[in-house]
Protein backbone atom coordinates (compact mmCIF):
# COMPACT_ATOMS: atom_id res chain seq x y z
CA UNK A 1 0.00 0.00 0.00
CA UNK A 2 1.29 3.63 -1.05
CA UNK A 3 1.05 5.98 1.63
CA UNK A 4 -1.56 7.81 -0.79
CA UNK A 5 -3.47 4.98 -0.96
CA UNK A 6 -4.05 5.01 2.89
CA UNK A 7 -5.03 8.50 2.65
CA UNK A 8 -7.40 7.29 0.19
CA UNK A 9 -8.39 4.22 2.31
CA UNK A 10 -8.46 6.25 5.50
CA UNK A 11 -10.65 9.33 4.14
CA UNK A 12 -13.28 6.39 3.02
CA UNK A 13 -13.23 4.93 6.55
CA UNK A 14 -13.57 8.31 8.77
CA UNK A 15 -16.62 9.97 6.69
CA UNK A 16 -18.67 9.28 8.59
CA UNK A 17 -16.87 10.01 12.12
CA UNK A 18 -15.68 13.95 11.13
CA UNK A 19 -16.50 16.97 9.25
CA UNK A 20 -14.06 17.04 5.99
CA UNK A 21 -11.55 19.54 7.87
CA UNK A 22 -11.14 17.78 10.92
CA UNK A 23 -11.07 14.22 9.20
CA UNK A 24 -8.39 15.64 7.44
CA UNK A 25 -6.72 17.27 10.16
CA UNK A 26 -6.85 14.07 11.92
CA UNK A 27 -5.19 11.53 9.18
CA UNK A 28 -2.50 14.46 8.94
CA UNK A 29 -1.66 14.15 12.16
CA UNK A 30 -1.83 10.18 12.29
CA UNK A 31 0.82 9.83 9.69
CA UNK A 32 3.00 12.67 11.18
CA UNK A 33 3.17 11.01 14.09
CA UNK A 34 3.11 7.71 13.31
CA UNK A 35 5.47 8.41 10.18
CA UNK A 36 7.54 10.73 11.99
CA UNK A 37 7.13 13.20 8.32
CA UNK A 38 6.06 16.61 8.44
CA UNK A 39 2.81 17.69 6.53
CA UNK A 40 4.95 18.52 3.66
CA UNK A 41 7.27 15.57 3.48
CA UNK A 42 4.09 13.41 3.33
CA UNK A 43 2.68 15.72 0.39
CA UNK A 44 5.70 14.50 -1.86
CA UNK A 45 5.64 10.64 -0.52
CA UNK A 46 2.14 9.90 -1.62
CA UNK A 47 3.67 7.82 -3.43
CA UNK A 48 5.49 5.83 -2.26
CA UNK A 49 5.47 2.59 -0.27
CA UNK A 50 4.45 1.87 3.15
CA UNK A 51 6.69 -0.91 4.99
CA UNK A 52 4.14 -3.48 5.92
CA UNK A 53 4.80 -2.34 9.97
CA UNK A 54 4.22 1.14 9.30
CA UNK A 55 0.86 0.02 7.00
CA UNK A 56 -0.24 -1.98 10.17
CA UNK A 57 0.16 0.56 12.78
CA UNK A 58 -1.77 3.30 10.22
CA UNK A 59 -4.63 0.47 9.37
CA UNK A 60 -4.87 -0.08 12.98
CA UNK A 61 -5.46 3.33 13.99
CA UNK A 62 -7.86 4.41 11.60
CA UNK A 63 -9.68 1.30 12.77
CA UNK A 64 -9.91 2.58 16.07
CA UNK A 65 -10.90 5.86 14.94
CA UNK A 66 -13.85 4.75 12.96
CA UNK A 67 -15.20 3.56 16.05
CA UNK A 68 -15.02 6.81 17.55
CA UNK A 69 -12.12 6.50 19.80
CA UNK A 70 -9.96 9.88 20.33
CA UNK A 71 -7.35 10.50 18.17
CA UNK A 72 -5.40 11.47 21.23
CA UNK A 73 -5.96 7.71 22.80
CA UNK A 74 -5.54 6.37 19.83
CA UNK A 75 -2.04 8.23 19.73
CA UNK A 76 -1.40 8.35 23.74
CA UNK A 77 -0.85 12.43 24.07
CA UNK A 78 -2.19 15.63 23.57
CA UNK A 79 -0.60 18.25 23.04
CA UNK A 80 -1.37 21.02 25.89
CA UNK A 81 0.16 24.39 26.80
CA UNK A 82 3.36 24.09 24.24
CA UNK A 83 3.92 20.21 26.31
CA UNK A 84 3.04 17.28 25.28
CA UNK A 85 1.41 14.98 27.86
CA UNK A 86 0.48 11.49 28.12
CA UNK A 87 -3.44 10.66 28.01
CA UNK A 88 -5.60 7.67 28.22
CA UNK A 89 -9.20 6.52 29.09
CA UNK A 90 -8.10 7.15 32.72
CA UNK A 91 -7.91 10.78 32.24
CA UNK A 92 -9.94 13.80 30.11
CA UNK A 93 -8.14 14.77 27.24
CA UNK A 94 -6.88 18.38 27.90
CA UNK A 95 -8.86 21.28 25.85
CA UNK A 96 -8.29 24.88 24.47
CA UNK A 97 -10.54 25.85 27.35
CA UNK A 98 -8.41 24.65 29.66
CA UNK A 99 -5.28 26.09 28.47
CA UNK A 100 -7.31 30.09 28.65
CA UNK A 101 -7.83 28.99 32.24
CA UNK A 102 -3.73 28.45 33.14
CA UNK A 103 -3.07 31.25 30.43
CA UNK A 104 -5.72 33.75 32.47
CA UNK A 105 -4.02 32.17 36.22
CA UNK A 106 -0.62 32.38 35.15
CA UNK A 107 -0.62 36.36 34.10
CA UNK A 108 -2.66 37.04 37.04
CA UNK A 109 -0.57 35.06 39.71
CA UNK A 110 2.44 37.07 38.05
CA UNK A 111 1.04 39.89 38.15
CA UNK A 112 -0.53 39.96 42.03
CA UNK A 113 2.20 37.78 43.52
CA UNK A 114 5.51 38.98 41.68
CA UNK A 115 6.84 39.00 45.33
CA UNK A 116 6.20 35.36 45.94
CA UNK A 117 7.40 34.11 42.30
CA UNK A 118 10.98 35.03 42.30
CA UNK A 119 10.91 38.79 41.84
CA UNK A 120 10.61 41.05 38.61
CA UNK A 121 9.56 39.97 35.43
CA UNK A 122 12.07 39.62 32.64
CA UNK A 123 11.16 41.07 29.17
CA UNK A 124 10.07 37.16 27.77
CA UNK A 125 7.57 37.26 30.05
CA UNK A 126 9.25 34.60 32.29
CA UNK A 127 10.46 35.00 35.97
CA UNK A 128 14.62 36.00 35.72
CA UNK A 129 16.42 32.97 36.99
CA UNK A 130 13.43 30.41 35.08
CA UNK A 131 14.07 27.24 34.04
CA UNK A 132 11.05 27.48 31.65
CA UNK A 133 12.10 28.45 27.81
CA UNK A 134 12.27 31.45 26.48
CA UNK A 135 10.21 30.11 23.55
CA UNK A 136 6.67 31.76 24.96
CA UNK A 137 3.87 29.46 23.99
CA UNK A 138 0.94 31.21 21.74
CA UNK A 139 -0.99 32.19 24.98
CA UNK A 140 2.13 33.38 27.45
CA UNK A 141 1.00 36.27 28.38
CA UNK A 142 3.73 39.53 28.07
CA UNK A 143 6.02 41.17 30.84
CA UNK A 144 3.33 43.87 31.32
CA UNK A 145 0.04 41.82 31.10
CA UNK A 146 -2.63 42.02 33.64
CA UNK A 147 -3.19 44.44 36.36
CA UNK A 148 -4.03 44.47 39.92
CA UNK A 149 -5.60 46.52 42.81
CA UNK A 150 -2.72 48.18 44.70
CA UNK A 151 -4.15 47.34 48.09
CA UNK A 152 -4.25 43.69 46.67
CA UNK A 153 -0.80 43.64 45.95
CA UNK A 154 0.17 45.48 49.35
CA UNK A 155 -1.89 42.37 50.84
CA UNK A 156 0.05 39.65 48.34
CA UNK A 157 3.43 40.76 48.87
CA UNK A 158 3.49 39.44 52.47
CA UNK A 159 3.39 35.98 50.96
CA UNK A 160 6.91 34.80 50.37
CA UNK A 161 6.14 31.33 48.45
CA UNK A 162 3.20 30.68 46.61
CA UNK A 163 0.97 27.58 47.54
CA UNK A 164 -1.18 26.16 44.38
CA UNK A 165 -3.70 23.81 44.91
CA UNK A 166 -5.32 21.65 41.97
CA UNK A 167 -8.46 20.00 42.63
CA UNK A 168 -9.28 17.10 40.07
CA UNK A 169 -5.88 17.08 38.21
CA UNK A 170 -6.79 14.19 36.11
CA UNK A 171 -3.72 14.01 33.63
CA UNK A 172 -2.08 16.48 35.61
CA UNK A 173 -2.16 19.57 32.63
CA UNK A 174 -2.96 22.42 35.07
CA UNK A 175 -0.74 21.68 38.09
CA UNK A 176 2.30 20.98 35.77
CA UNK A 177 1.51 23.80 34.03
CA UNK A 178 1.64 25.83 36.48
CA UNK A 179 4.67 24.77 38.24
CA UNK A 180 6.52 25.15 34.33
CA UNK A 181 5.54 28.78 34.12
CA UNK A 182 5.66 29.64 37.88
CA UNK A 183 8.76 27.28 39.10
CA UNK A 184 8.78 29.17 42.47
CA UNK A 185 5.56 28.25 43.34
CA UNK A 186 4.86 25.03 45.69
CA UNK A 187 1.89 23.00 43.56
CA UNK A 188 -0.37 20.17 45.10
CA UNK A 189 -2.39 18.27 42.48
CA UNK A 190 -5.65 16.15 43.95
CA UNK A 191 -7.29 13.38 42.19
CA UNK A 192 -10.23 10.54 43.47
CA UNK A 193 -8.47 8.11 40.61
CA UNK A 194 -5.61 6.23 41.23
CA UNK A 195 -5.26 5.81 37.48
CA UNK A 196 -5.35 9.64 36.81
CA UNK A 197 -2.58 10.07 39.19
CA UNK A 198 -0.12 7.78 37.97
CA UNK A 199 -0.69 9.68 34.49
CA UNK A 200 -0.12 12.77 36.67
CA UNK A 201 2.77 11.78 38.38
CA UNK A 202 4.24 10.09 34.71
CA UNK A 203 3.55 13.55 32.71
CA UNK A 204 5.31 15.26 35.76
CA UNK A 205 8.31 13.45 35.54
CA UNK A 206 8.68 13.80 32.05
CA UNK A 207 8.28 17.35 32.36
CA UNK A 208 10.89 17.27 35.02
CA UNK A 209 8.19 18.82 37.23
CA UNK A 210 8.17 19.22 41.14
CA UNK A 211 4.49 18.40 41.68
CA UNK A 212 2.93 16.80 44.71
CA UNK A 213 0.36 14.42 44.02
CA UNK A 214 -2.72 13.00 46.67
CA UNK A 215 -5.11 10.69 45.87
CA UNK A 216 -7.97 11.82 48.02
CA UNK A 217 -12.20 12.04 47.21
CA UNK A 218 -12.01 16.41 47.47
CA UNK A 219 -15.61 16.08 48.00
CA UNK A 220 -15.50 13.97 51.24
CA UNK A 221 -15.24 16.89 53.84
CA UNK A 222 -13.31 14.44 56.02
CA UNK A 223 -10.19 15.14 54.20
CA UNK A 224 -10.16 18.49 54.02
CA UNK A 225 -8.33 19.16 57.46
CA UNK A 226 -5.51 16.98 56.21
CA UNK A 227 -5.32 19.50 53.26
CA UNK A 228 -4.30 22.38 54.61
CA UNK A 229 -4.20 26.18 53.61
CA UNK A 230 -3.39 27.40 49.87
CA UNK A 231 -3.22 30.82 48.25
CA UNK A 232 -4.48 29.45 45.06
CA UNK A 233 -7.10 27.44 43.83
CA UNK A 234 -7.33 25.92 40.44
CA UNK A 235 -10.00 23.65 39.44
CA UNK A 236 -11.54 22.18 35.80
CA UNK A 237 -13.96 19.95 38.06
CA UNK A 238 -16.80 17.98 36.36
CA UNK A 239 -19.56 20.48 35.34
CA UNK A 240 -21.48 18.57 32.16
CA UNK A 241 -25.45 18.06 33.32
CA UNK A 242 -26.96 14.75 32.30
CA UNK A 243 -29.25 16.00 29.37
CA UNK A 244 -25.69 18.17 28.25
CA UNK A 245 -24.06 14.31 28.49
CA UNK A 246 -26.71 12.62 26.47
CA UNK A 247 -25.93 15.02 23.63
CA UNK A 248 -22.28 15.05 23.63
CA UNK A 249 -20.47 12.44 20.30
CA UNK A 250 -19.60 9.66 20.93
CA UNK A 251 -16.11 9.90 20.91
CA UNK A 252 -16.51 11.95 24.37
CA UNK A 253 -19.59 10.06 25.85
CA UNK A 254 -18.26 6.49 25.50
CA UNK A 255 -14.86 6.55 25.66
CA UNK A 256 -13.39 9.83 27.97
CA UNK A 257 -13.89 8.76 31.80
CA UNK A 258 -17.46 9.99 32.92
CA UNK A 259 -16.52 10.95 36.50
CA UNK A 260 -14.52 13.61 34.92
CA UNK A 261 -17.53 14.85 32.80
CA UNK A 262 -20.29 14.81 34.83
CA UNK A 263 -20.31 14.87 38.88
CA UNK A 264 -22.21 11.97 40.53
CA UNK A 265 -25.28 12.10 42.29
CA UNK A 266 -28.63 14.77 41.44
CA UNK A 267 -26.33 18.09 41.82
CA UNK A 268 -24.14 18.52 38.72
CA UNK A 269 -22.23 21.62 40.30
CA UNK A 270 -21.63 19.85 43.20
CA UNK A 271 -17.76 20.60 43.22
CA UNK A 272 -18.44 24.47 42.81
CA UNK A 273 -20.47 24.07 46.07
CA UNK A 274 -17.70 22.06 47.74
CA UNK A 275 -14.86 24.58 46.66
CA UNK A 276 -16.93 27.38 47.75
CA UNK A 277 -17.08 26.23 50.90
CA UNK A 278 -13.41 24.42 50.84
CA UNK A 279 -11.84 28.44 50.37
CA UNK A 280 -13.39 29.80 53.48
CA UNK A 281 -11.20 27.64 55.70
CA UNK A 282 -8.15 26.99 53.12
CA UNK A 283 -8.03 29.66 51.06
CA UNK A 284 -4.87 31.87 52.75
CA UNK A 285 -5.34 36.13 52.99
CA UNK A 286 -5.11 37.54 50.15
CA UNK A 287 -5.98 34.19 47.67
CA UNK A 288 -8.09 33.63 44.75
CA UNK A 289 -9.54 30.86 43.06
CA UNK A 290 -9.56 29.73 39.39
CA UNK A 291 -11.99 27.69 37.49
CA UNK A 292 -13.13 26.34 34.67
CA UNK A 293 -16.79 26.90 33.97
CA UNK A 294 -19.94 25.35 32.37
CA UNK A 295 -21.02 28.72 30.41
CA UNK A 296 -24.10 27.71 29.71
CA UNK A 297 -24.63 28.22 33.65
CA UNK A 298 -21.69 30.34 34.36
CA UNK A 299 -23.85 33.21 36.27
CA UNK A 300 -25.62 30.63 38.07
CA UNK A 301 -22.11 29.06 39.87
CA UNK A 302 -20.75 32.73 40.39
CA UNK A 303 -23.43 32.92 42.50
CA UNK A 304 -22.08 30.17 44.79
CA UNK A 305 -19.69 32.60 45.98
CA UNK A 306 -20.71 36.11 45.78
CA UNK A 307 -22.21 36.11 49.33
CA UNK A 308 -18.69 34.63 51.01
CA UNK A 309 -16.00 36.03 48.56
CA UNK A 310 -14.10 39.40 48.50
CA UNK A 311 -14.42 39.18 44.67
CA UNK A 312 -16.07 37.50 41.89
CA UNK A 313 -15.08 37.93 38.03
CA UNK A 314 -16.17 36.32 35.57
CA UNK A 315 -13.99 35.50 32.40
CA UNK A 316 -15.18 34.77 28.50
CA UNK A 317 -12.92 32.75 26.11
CA UNK A 318 -12.22 32.86 23.01
CA UNK A 319 -15.63 31.56 21.44
CA UNK A 320 -17.25 35.17 23.68
CA UNK A 321 -18.64 32.38 25.98
CA UNK A 322 -18.25 32.94 30.22
CA UNK A 323 -16.06 30.22 30.84
CA UNK A 324 -13.32 31.60 33.88
CA UNK A 325 -14.22 32.35 37.04
CA UNK A 326 -11.64 34.21 39.20
CA UNK A 327 -12.60 34.85 42.78
CA UNK A 328 -10.92 36.89 45.18
CA UNK A 329 -10.77 35.79 49.31
CA UNK A 330 -12.68 34.62 51.56
CA UNK A 331 -14.66 37.37 53.89
CA UNK A 332 -14.36 34.41 56.11
CA UNK A 333 -10.59 34.20 56.68
CA UNK A 334 -8.81 32.26 58.67
CA UNK A 335 -5.29 32.70 59.38
CA UNK A 336 -2.66 29.77 57.38
CA UNK A 337 -1.17 27.65 59.99
CA UNK A 338 2.48 27.13 60.19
Amino acid sequence: MTLGKFVVFAKEKLSGNYDQRERDNVIGLLMEEMLGLTRHQLRVKLRDELSESSRAHLVQAADLLSKNEPVQYVLGFADFYGMRLKVNHHVLIPRPETEELVDYAIKTLRADFSSALGGEMSATGGQRGSSVSSKPHPLTPQANAGTSPANRRGRNAEIKQLHILDIGTGSGCIAIALKKNLPDAIVTALDSSGEAIAVASENAMLQRCDVKFIMKDFLDEKNWKALGAFDVMVSNPPYVTNEEFSEMLPRVKNFEPRQALIASGNDPFIFYRKMAEFGKKHLAPGGCIFLELNSAHAKQIASMFQKDYRETILKTDLQGRERILRVSESLKLKDRKA
